[in-house]
């Protein structure tokens, strides 16, 4: 941005003119230091709906933890090199481009992505054309509008593209700010900035900077630099300490985005150990009995040992499953789960309970009527209806080269 500012020579400077002076400082300093971001929100975690009403009046789409975790585990895999990289246009031009004949660039590539629990999915790697750049810098455009694919309970399965808009289509979802390209090219513009700005006396902002840098008043510019740099020494702390994790639970340290992920892989790394000393322990039991002659004490007494364990093993299935049962049902009654549903959502509390455990959370409750119907039909050997497809939803099926009648059976929305 460019500032352009006329200012007269005064004897003495007050407070507020040092902070005006500041500011200017600043403006001018960062002019021509700004980039278009590499990490932007692509969808908002839980309930979200549009600007213009969808999914449906007093509904919302749903995309918890859970779902979210493995929706950017679904796009990583899906668009990781050398597959074709997930795309941004403008305005959603490539879904209109077949009726209004116009062209359909991109505006952004991206192959990574992550999920921020509680805060949403995210594009970690986005390459910006020149165009795209300049216009996210000069705030032509601000936002991101996915395009979602969803179920009939719009919990949200899929992100078929996204497009650069000026107004945001969905109601939460976080604007794309430029950020400083060099900070600490930004901090030595900055330094020459306030010791030359219009000749005025400003070394009382000086002190101050400096003695927020623990400095002396003689510091040079390189000592600045270098002080500034140290500001950034606990992210390479946190870093070190991330590889640790990484080693110690044998994971990428790239997939050690935020506290959740870490949580999990340390969760993982436990039940493995845990899982790990009970194959050991069941293995040394087994060739301790078949080294002892049978009749002996020691055999016997191993022998008991054996059967407690697996006694205990015994229990503590039989009590999961109670609890994961207990949970399903609790959770049909409160008609956060439809009927159809139950041997899947037991399938994955033996699985995973913290995972069904987080779906039930984060699952809305459903309005009465809604699912009884494809409970009856599938009761019945019967088929659930299919919506018909819009525009849209038409050219979503013909660049994902299925069948529009296959496709319709899962709601799309350019939101």
């Amino acid at each position: 941005m460019h500032l352009k500012t006329s200012h007269t020579q005064t004897a003495t400077l007050s407070a507020a003119p040092y902070a005006a002076m500041l500011a200017i400082a600043c403006l001018r300093a960062a002019d021509g230091q700004w980039q278009a971001p590499s990490r932007v929100q692509l969808v908002p975690a839980g309930q979200f709906a549009a600007r213009d009403g969808r999914p449906a009046p007093g509904r919302a789409w749903q995309l918890p933890d859970a779902q979210g975790q493995a929706l950017a585990a679904k796009l990583n895999a899906r668009h990781a090199a050398p597959q074709p990289s997930f795309g941004l246009d403008y305005e959603h031009q490539s879904l209109h481009a077949e009726q209004n004949g116009q062209p359909a660039p991109r505006s952004a590539s991206m192959r990574t992505f992550e999920w921020v629990a509680g805060d949403g999915l995210y594009a970690t790697d986005v390459m910006w054309t020149d165009k795209a750049a300049a216009a996210v810098v000069g705030k032509e455009y601000e936002y991101i509008s996915p395009v979602l694919i969803y179920d009939a309970n719009f919990l949200v399965h899929d992100v078929f593209n996204a497009a650069l808009v000026h107004t945001p289509g969905l109601l939460g979802i976080k604007g794309i700010d430029p950020v400083v390209s060099d900070p600490a090219a930004l901090g030595a513009s900055l330094l020459s900035a306030l010791n030359t700005h219009g000749g005025h006396d400003v070394n009382p902002l000086l002190k101050a900077l400096l003695a927020a840098l623990k400095l002396p008043e003689t510091a040079t510019e390189a000592e600045a630099n270098t002080a500034m740099a140290a500001l950034q020494a606990p992210a390479a702390t946190g870093a070190a300490a991330l590889a640790a994790v990484a080693t110690t639970c044998q994971v990428d340290a790239a997939t050690l985005k935020d506290g959740a992920a870490v949580t999990a892989a340390l969760a993982a790394h436990t039940t493995a150990l845990t899982e790990q000393v009970k194959t050991e322990t069941t293995t040394s039991v087994t060739a301790a009995l078949a080294a002892k002659p049978a009749g002996t004490a020691d055999a016997g007494t191993l022998q008991v040992v054996a059967a407690l364990q697996a006694q205990v093993v015994a229990l503590q299935a039989q009590v999961d499953g109670d609890k994961v049962t207990t949970l399903v049902d609790d959770a049909l009654k409160a008609r956060k789960l439809l009927p159809l549903q139950r041997q899947w959502a037991i399938d994955l509390g033996k699985a995973d309970m913290a995972a069904l455990s987080a779906f039930v959370a984060n699952a809305p409750v459903l309005a009465p009527g809604v699912g009884d119907s494809q409970a009856a039909g599938a009761a019945a050997g019967g088929a659930t209806g299919v919506a018909a497809l819009s525009a849209d939803q038409k050219a979503i099926a013909a660049q994902l080269g299925i069948d529009p009648a296959e496709y319709a059976k899962t709601l799309t929305a350019a939101a």
